[in-house]
């Protein structure tokens, strides 16, 4: 079940449920308005971020291979993550 709802839904009850308190329904307009989106971050598919791991991996250079084992660390600390 989803409990998300709407911002915009949400100011337009508060606003109209407290419509006679003016400057409490703009306050509370106001807070809602500044509340992070419900909808879902983009994601990059960890099968996109494995290949370009692996395409780092073959560069001749230790600081784009460092850069490699950076990202790698993050994948596995983000997996392991979803498993507790």
């Amino acid at each position: 079940m989803n409990d998300l709802i709407s911002r915009q839904a949400a100011i337009d009850i508060v606003v109209f449920e407290c419509g006679k308190w003016t400057g409490f329904a703009k306050e509370i307009s106001k807070q809602l308005k500044q509340l992070p989106t419900v909808q879902p971050e983009p994601a990059i598919p960890l099968s996109w971020i494995e290949k370009y791991i692996e395409w780092l991996k073959s560069f001749d250079n230790e600081f784009v291979n460092l850069a490699a084992a950076h990202i790698s660390v993050m994948v596995k600390k983000w997996r392991d993550e979803q498993n507790e």
